[in-house]
């Protein structure tokens, strides 16, 4: 009953969130005998959804950096780490997941598509599993660049906190990104700069580059055995 009730509660959620967006789900899947090494799997319910490009002109930036930009976030990040990937690899798994609030959702992601078409970023990428660190490693390993940040301690490192976006701007645009996204009701802030050979975050990590793409481009091989360590 348990394991029914978090199902019923999650597609309730997103069926909330899909109607507070505007998104049309066209089909999902959900699987109540799902094993992995004789345990259950967590309640996932997977959700097909689709959406309409007005003009295939050019395609939307990626998720990377790109050298000499300035690294700006957008949303707010709080003490959520229920639910996250830190968490789960630390066996912790109990606490609140984070926040969902629709209204800020509702904003920022018309705002986003705004400004992709207005040609602003030039990579882009959300903050979601992994926290503000993952996602700034991400950009960075398919930007072949690394960056300095200053964005708080472990907590906010990894903190999975709802509605975040990370943006990659080319110096001359950042004050009119700024500016648009405080008249859209959008919190935003200068993070950090790309650039160097190094993921550096103030008080918090400095990692090589290199080590870390070729940390994250082995994992699937090394997990399979291709790839000696």
């Amino acid at each position: 009953p348990e394991v029914m009730w978090q199902f019923s509660e999650t597609v309730d959620g997103m069926s909330e969130a899909c109607a507070a967006l505007g998104m049309p789900a066209i089909g999902g899947n959900v699987s109540f005998y799902n094993e992995s090494r004789g345990a259950d799997i967590d309640p996932t319910p997977v959700v097909g959804v689709i959406g309409l490009i007005d003009d295939l002109v050019d395609a939307p930036p990626t998720a990377r950096l790109s050298d000499g930009d300035v690294i700006v976030l957008l949303g707010e990040t709080r003490e959520e780490l229920g639910g996250s990937a830190w968490a789960t690899l630390h066996g912790l798994r109990n606490g609140a997941p984070p926040l969902a609030d629709l209204e800020i959702a509702a904003r920022l992601h018309p705002f986003v598509a705004d400004v992709v078409l207005a040609r602003i970023p030039s990579g882009i990428h959300d903050c979601s599993e992994g926290g503000l660190a993952i996602a700034l490693a991400e950009m960075a390993i398919d930007g072949a660049v690394g960056f300095e940040v200053a964005i708080g301690d472990a907590l906010a490192c990894f903190s999975e906190s709802a509605s975040r976006v990370v943006m990659s701007v080319a110096p001359g645009q950042v004050d009119s990104l700024l500016e648009h996204a405080q008249g859209a009701g959008i919190a935003a802030s200068v993070i950090g700069h790309a650039g160097g050979a190094a993921l550096v975050a103030d008080g918090a990590f400095s990692v090589d580059l290199e080590a870390a793409t070729r940390a994250y481009r082995d994992s699937l091989p090394t997990i399979m055995g291709a790839v000696t360590v």
